[in-house]
Formats: structure tokens, sequence, C-alpha cells
């Protein structure tokens, strides 16, 4: 029985000393392993980041000296250089940029230098236009939609272009809000370029431009209903400037630009009442827009980007889903028709 006992200590000494081995050695082996990639990579990356940072908030202070020393064109491309640094601004770079060229701007609009402060606020809203673009790339959308609202507020320091940048601007706030899927609030900002447009030149092109982004709005929540009233406002507002210029040629502005945006609506429309479940009205947008692209086409050229051939196509389909063998008889011959 001794004897027995002897041996199963002995056993279990041997099999503590084995598990301690195989311990120590998985510890010496975790302490001395190397680094694992992904780790290393992103310790390697956060020192750039820092001394991105580091080299950004350098050149910014050698700006500010520059400043005070009344060197302002210096001082300007030191802060384009600072912007330049990283790919994409940080909210407190950002503002510091922007803080630090409105000095400027304000000296200059002070001093009754109106161009260099009309340049200089063209450059800071092409400035929010570049870091919006890299916000919304790296899906920072509230950083983006601040820039195009930063951008569309400069614009009132800007006496030439500023209906050019006031869309530009809009038209990103709107694209941002949608990816962000504040539709109500995209729908607005589109509204108040239209009214913006229209206190200006109610016959403006380019409120039909942004009638068409308000569809697109529209269209992404399937709103029919008022993606349908949209398009027939915009369709109102080319025919009424077409009516105006009708001495026009085909060919040339802005008769040309609202044709081209009038078979596009137009298709649009046709498209919305089919989703909508009113064929009906779709068949008839189908005949105006058809007998529209053959007044503005000529012996040369289709009317583009939608040919009467793809109206008819479109049309066939409709009329035939909907029952109507006559309608569909009709529209079948037009697609055969020499275009």
């Amino acid at each position: 029985m001794h004897a027995a006992r002897s041996v199963e200590k002995s056993i279990i000494w041997v099999l503590l000393i084995i598990l301690i081995f195989v311990a120590s050695s998985a510890l010496i082996q975790f302490v001395t392993s190397p680094t694992p990639a992904g780790t290393e990579i992103a310790t390697k990356q956060q020192k750039f980041d820092s001394a991105r940072d580091d080299k950004f908030r350098s050149i910014l202070e050698s700006g500010r000296k520059s400043f005070q020393d009344g060197q302002y064109t210096q001082a300007l491309s030191q802060y384009s250089e600072a912007e330049n640094v990283v790919p994409r601004l940080q909210q407190e770079q950002y503002t510091a940029l922007k803080s630090a060229r409105q000095q400027i701007a304000a000296v200059y609009e002070n001093g009754a230098s109106s161009a260099e402060a009309e340049t200089l606020y063209k450059d800071m809203i092409e400035s929010a236009f570049r870091d919006a673009a890299a916000q919304l790339q790296a899906g920072n959308m509230e950083a983006a939609l601040e820039r195009y609202q930063d951008a569309e507020n400069l614009t009132e320091h800007l006496s030439e272009s500023r209906k050019i940048y006031r869309i530009r601007a809009t038209e990103g706030e709107v694209v941002t809000l949608r990816r962000m899927s504040r539709f109500p609030d995209a729908i607005q900002a589109s509204q108040h370029l239209i009214d913006y447009l229209q206190s200006s030149d109610p016959d403006d092109p380019a409120i039909v431009q942004a009638y068409m982004r308000m569809g697109e709005t529209y269209q992404t929540q399937r709103d029919w209903g008022h993606l349908e009233a949209t398009l027939v406002s915009s369709i109102a507002v080319c025919d009424k400037i077409l009516q105006q210029n009708s001495d026009v040629p085909p060919n040339q502005d802005p008769v040309w630009r609202v044709t081209v945006s009038e078979d596009q609506i137009l298709y649009a429309l046709m498209d919305a009442y089919d989703q909508d479940g009113k064929p009906d009205q779709a068949l008839a947008t189908a005949d105006t827009l058809y007998d529209f692209i053959a007044k503005y086409s000529t012996q040369w050229a289709e009317l583009a980007p939608h040919g009467r051939k793809d109206v008819a196509n479109f049309a066939f389909r409709v009329a035939t889903r909907a029952g109507h063998p006559d309608a569909a008889s009709n529209w079948q011959a037009r697609i055969s028709q020499p275009h």
C-alpha cells in the first residue's frame, strides 16, 4: 500500500513538472514572438498620422506668424501647404484653416481690396469642396455636410460666379443628405436652391436642373406622386424657356440644353406613371415625348438621350401590360419606322 502511494505521488510530481514546463514555454513564446502584422501596421500608421499632424500644426503656425507680420500672400501659401499635408482635415484643422483665411479675407475687405477678397473666398469654397469630397469618400457624412454648407454660406461674399458656386454647394449637400437618408432635408435644400434661382431669373435653365435633382430624391424614396408633380413643374419651366427662345436654332443654347433636359424629364415622367400604376398617363406622356423628339430632331441627328425608338419600345411594353391592344399595335408600328 505504501509503495502504491509513493508511485502515485511520483506520477503527480512528474505531471506538475510537465505542466510547469509547458506553461513556461508558452509564456516565453508569447513574450518573445514577433508583433502581429496587423498591429505593427496600425502602430506605423499611428506614428505616420501623428507626424503628419505635427507638420500641419507647424506650417499653420508659420502662416499665422506671416499674417501677424503683414505678409498675407505668404500666409495664404502656407495655409494651402498645410492643407495639402493631410488627405482630409480633422474638424479642428478645418476650423483653424477657415478662421485663419477669414482673418485675411476681412483685412482685404476692410482695405477695399475687393478683387483679392473675391479670389480668397473662391479659394476657401474650393477648399471646402475638396475636403467635402474626401470626407464623403471616407464615409464621414456629417463632416462632408458641414463642408458643403460652409461653401454655400461663403458664396454670400462673392459678386462673381455666385450662382455657379451656390449650385455646386447645394448639389453636394443634397447628395450627402440622400446618403444619410435625410430625404426631407434633401428636398428642402433643393427647394431653397430653386427659390434662390427664381428670385433672380424665373426662366433660368438652372432651375430645370434643380428640379431634376429634387426629382431624383423623390425617385430614391419611390415617392411617385411627388416625383410626378416635380417633373411636371420642371417641364413647365422648360416649355416657357423654349417658347421665349423660339427664334434660337435647336443646336444652340439655351434651346439645345433645355430640349435635352426635357427629353430626360418626359422620359422620367413616363416611367414614374408606369411605376405608379398609371398606364394611361404613361402612354399619354409617351405621345408627348415622341412628338417632342420629332420636333427637335434633325435629318442628321435624333434628339438625345432618348430617341423615338426608345420611347416606342417603352410605350409598347406599357400598353401590352395594361391590356390595350390597339395602343400596343400603334406603338409596335412606330418601332419599325425609320427615325
